[in-house]
């Protein structure tokens, strides 16, 4: 894969950041993490899902370099942060889908805390193991939370409170702390769906906070990637008001960091795991699927306000790039590849490109036994459903009664052209397995007096076993480009750089692909 990047000057950005207004050696770092959030649902990536949504965001935006063509490596929250933490793709670092990273595999936390670090995080600790490699000093246990985890990723208070914590605890050992900062926010139960949050947790969804502004379904800007009913509509306010809680979470964050005096020196990333919890993104190789706005907020103003539209960057590439900013060597076995470079280009008023595709991955689908027990509630044949379906009991998870379905994707994008390769479609028709929604029980009716509703729908629940999308001309995938004629020089390239990129990285799909996708290794 060719990477063009600039290595002259990648000190120049270092140095400047070292020596911001600090005696402290090195930044500290805090990582805000958003769980299933769409990328063009903030105000600063577009119109946003609703006016105002993200004003606390907007304005991190606004003093931050801003990659606008991230993408993590799945769709889904535990391979997509075990990713980002190890620098690795799924599959590299010792498992694929929700399973625990090899105990061989180092961590990006690990590694800073050898070299004096504090290492903390809030919320998703279970679904970054096992625990013992990410080395955690400080979780809600140690912050003296005792909230249950539902709600504490859902406070902007607790965050602001840990923050606050970890700088007091920084000067008095006058030492540096990485932060993953895990907001629950907007992933389901959305904000206002009393329904769905009584549903997610009986007896305490009450005690859950209420984001700083609530919407209504009027306010919505429907996503061109939905149909505009009025079911998708009401969905998409309550998710709107979980993405505001989720900009009450990133100030309280922000604030945090001013009120201990500690901002000049912290180098502060916001990122998504994945796309929003709806059709055509959570759990898909789509745009919606994997794509997320990358923040870098580097001290002393360097990169700020400034912004890159032609890099392709993956989530696995923060790894790296922590590690040169803390001027410590590059960990071995990860693929990623640290921006510095790219903040030194803009900063030279050049644009980095980085490297010439992404590709994302999908492994499988899974039910925890707590959501398949949640699932059951007034549908006692539900698990049985499953097992008729396919689904297989996964003693080897760690947690006890889940089930899992193969659903094995590969996407590569090239900023352009998308090809995906659907290996569980190729040998016989398959339907997706969504879960009930407004969303998409809204489009399930519409469909019924709507023939393009219902073949988009279609195309939705049964997918072809290749999909080639020009995103230039189609930003939502509604016409497949395989099997036509001006677009097999294409089809053909893609297929053939994602069987190197199989090739290089030992991918156990290559075999499956080659085969597949009729190409000759």
């Amino acid at each position: 894969m060719k990477k063009q990047i600039w290595i002259f000057g990648v000190v120049s950005v270092v140095s400047a950041i070292l020596q911001a207004g600090t005696a402290q050696a090195r930044p500290n770092f805090l990582i805000i993490v958003a769980d299933d959030l769409n990328h063009d649902s903030l105000g600063f990536s577009g119109a946003g899902i609703a006016p105002d949504v993200t004003p606390n965001l907007d304005r991190l935006a606004s003093q931050s370099y801003y990659i606008e063509n991230g993408f993590s490596t799945v769709a889904v929250c535990q391979p997509s942060r075990q990713s980002m933490l190890t620098g690795r793709y799924p599959g590299k670092y010792g498992s694929e889908g929700f399973f625990p990273i090899g105990k061989e595999v180092e961590t990006v936390t690990a590694r800073l805390k050898k070299h004096g670090y504090i290492t903390a995080t809030l919320h998703k600790v279970h679904h970054m193991l096992p625990v013992e490699n990410f080395a955690w000093d400080y979780t809600a246990q140690q912050f003296g939370i005792e909230e249950e985890d539902f709600i504490v990723g859902r406070s902007p208070d607790l965050f602001y409170k840990s923050v606050s914590q970890l700088a007091e605890l920084s000067r008095e050992r006058d030492a540096p702390f990485i932060f993953v900062a895990n907001s629950a926010d907007p992933h389901r139960p959305f904000s206002g769906n009393a329904k769905e949050e009584k549903k997610f947790m009986p007896t305490r969804y009450q005690e859950i906070p209420p984001p700083s502004r609530t919407y209504s379904p009027e306010e919505i800007n429907v996503p061109a990637v939905l149909p505009d009913l009025p079911g998708v509509r009401q969905e998409l306010a309550y998710y709107a008001n979980s993405v505001r809680r989720l900009d009450d979470t990133v100030g309280a964050c922000m604030k945090a960091l001013r009120d201990s005096d500690v901002e000049g020196q912290t180098v502060v990333i916001f990122v998504a795991d994945n796309g929003m919890a709806l059709p055509f993104a959570k759990f898909d190789c789509y745009l919606d699927s994997n794509k997320t706005p990358i923040l870098f907020r580097l001290p002393d103003g360097v990169g700020a306000g400034k912004k890159n539209s032609n890099a392709l960057v993956s989530l696995i590439d923060i790894t790296p790039t922590l590690l040169e900013l803390a001027q410590l060597p590059p960990m071995e076995g990860i693929d990623g590849n640290s921006l510095v470079p790219v903040f030194q280009a803009a900063e030279e008023g050049k644009m980095s490109s980085f490297r010439d595709y992404v590709v994302t991955f999908r492994h499988e689908d899974i039910f925890y036994a707590n959501y398949i027990k949640m699932f059951s509630e007034g549908n006692p044949g539900f698990l049985d459903g499953l097992k008729a379906k396919g689904w297989r009991l996964r003693p080897d998870h760690p947690s006890p009664g889940t089930y899992s379905l193969d659903r094995n994707m590969r996407m590569i994008f090239d900023g352009r052209y998308s090809y995906i390769y659907n290996h569980w479609m190729m040998h016989g028709k398959k339907r997706v397995t969504h879960p009930s929604n407004m969303t998409f029980d809204a489009m399930l009716k519409g469909a019924k007096s709507d023939p393009i509703l219902a073949e988009r729908l279609d195309s939705f629940m049964y997918r072809a076993p290749e999909e080639l999308y020009d995103y230039t001309k189609d930003r939502d995938a509604r016409k497949n480009l395989m099997g036509s004629p001006e677009y097999r020089g294409v089809s053909e390239r893609l297929k053939k750089e994602l069987l190197d990129w199989m090739q290089r990285n030992d991918d156990p799909q290559m075999d499956d692909f080659s085969s597949d996708a009729g190409l000759i290794r």
